[in-house]
């Protein structure tokens, strides 16, 4: 790391992950801890991989800790579509299935109620407007 603000960067993101890991009950309930052993460790890792203000933690295991396994660093852009991709209730199967079934005939409200979701999300899988990478 060549600047203070890259320093500070760094220390918001190790903050950030102990009050995750200790204090948010959504991590805490699903056991994600903090791996590394102190500061200058996760200092250390971040060193490794190049890290810069602007990038963001990332967890490749989105069930696994805060460890130099399972940590790396990505840009907003990349973190916008890999946690996006994450929280998806449907698999590209699924999409694929609905837009299958739709074509068939299948109407929206059945669609929802088979694969418990809305029937807007139905809707906008069928036109495109969510899921459009599949």
């Amino acid at each position: 790391m060549d600047n203070n603000g890259d320093e500070r960067a760094l220390k918001t993101k190790w903050y950030g992950v102990n009050w995750r890991t200790t204090g948010n009950p959504y991590y805490v309930s699903k056991g994600i801890r903090n791996e590394f052993s102190s500061y200058e460790d996760f200092q250390d890792h971040a060193k490794t991989l190049n890290f810069e203000k602007g990038l963001h933690i990332h967890r490749d295991d989105r069930d696994g800790n805060y460890s130099v396994e399972n940590t790396s660093f990505i840009t907003s852009d990349e973190h916008k579509k890999l946690t996006s991709r994450e929280r998806r209730k449907l698999t590209d199967e699924n999409v694929r299935d609905i837009r299958g079934h739709h074509e068939n005939g299948l109407s929206t409200w059945k669609l929802a109620e088979l694969f418990d979701v809305s029937q807007t999300t139905i809707w906008k899988i069928i036109r495109g407007i969510s899921y459009k990478d599949v």
